[in-house]
């Protein structure tokens, strides 16, 4: 696929009934299971790929949307692309540092000690969603804010999880295959008992993970949760993570340190495993 600069930045992928954009390093643009290959009725034209949802073609000259809408293909500058576009792809390569840098393979976050507390949080039952979200919150109330967790559902600097994996299951829908909405619905039920005038939920369901997860992880709460997904290569199968720590190779490869509700608290992931994100907001 190409982008807006007419260069062959992405490649499109159909697995089983789904498909997926990624940039040529491995980074997921968008991915949509059980959703139909936008292209698949002008597989043999030229494409193009503006980001999510913004799916083009060349036909006989003319720039043309899946959904019909033309424009010139023909220009010396980008003002013949609407504003909109020009946005939408951008977006997605300004958010994917990989795309024009390469790393020194040095690790970058917060200190691994801190989550070594939360390594015995195995998960049992499938809930690796409400896992990934406790240690999120708990971390917030260890080493941030201690208005987030309730005293009574957890101690704070406490090795043991007390009732905040449980009680994020029990409020968290499907809690054993959850989507970045439902494990962020679920921490808005622990939040909102006291706390939420200070700090709300946030999650992001399609579009490449690395520079929103990055920026959590650079920025607050120095942590984020990483879906993963099986078809893209990951050894979890599909599964939830807490990163907080990332670092690019010089093969412009990325990967995330991560607390992994197996019994790691320092796991090693592949960044083009991941799809959707939860973490949470100051307000």
């Amino acid at each position: 696929l190409y982008d807006l600069n007419n260069e062959q930045v992405y490649d499109l992928y159909e697995y089983n009934d789904g498909y997926a954009v990624a940039t040529k390093n491995g980074f997921i643009s968008e991915a949509m299971p059980n959703s139909d290959n936008p292209y698949k009725d002008v597989l043999n034209k030229k494409l193009y790929y503006f980001g999510p949802y913004n799916y083009f073609y060349d036909n006989n000259g003319v720039m043309t949307s899946v959904s019909g809408e033309t424009i010139p293909t023909t220009r010396s500058t980008e003002n013949n692309f609407s504003e909109e576009l020009i946005k939408a792809n951008n977006e997605v390569l300004n958010s994917n540092p990989m795309v024009m840098t390469r790393g020194d393979n040095v690790w970058r976050g917060t200190s691994s000690s801190r989550f070594t507390r939360y390594k015995n949080w195995k998960n049992t039952n499938n809930t690796c969603g409400p896992h990934a979200a406790a240690v999120i919150l708990a971390y917030i109330d260890d080493y941030i804010d201690d208005r987030i967790v309730p005293s009574n559902i957890r101690t704070r600097n406490s090795t043991s999880p007390g009732k905040l994996i449980t009680e994020l299951a029990a409020h968290t829908t499907n809690p054993t295959a959850t989507r970045p909405v439902n494990v962020s619905n679920g921490m808005w039920y622990i939040i909102s008992k006291q706390a939420g005038l200070y700090f709300a939920p946030g999650y992001q369901s399609v579009g490449t993970t690395w520079g929103k997860a990055v920026e959590k992880i650079k920025g607050f709460p120095n942590c984020v949760g990483i879906g993963l997904v099986k078809a893209f290569g990951s050894t979890y199968g599909d599964h939830w993570v807490v990163g907080y720590q990332y670092k690019e190779d010089a093969n412009n490869k990325g990967y995330f340190k991560c607390y992994d509700s197996w019994g790691k608290s320092d796991a090693t992931i592949h960044a083009s495993w991941t799809l959707g994100l939860v973490w949470v907001n100051k307000k």
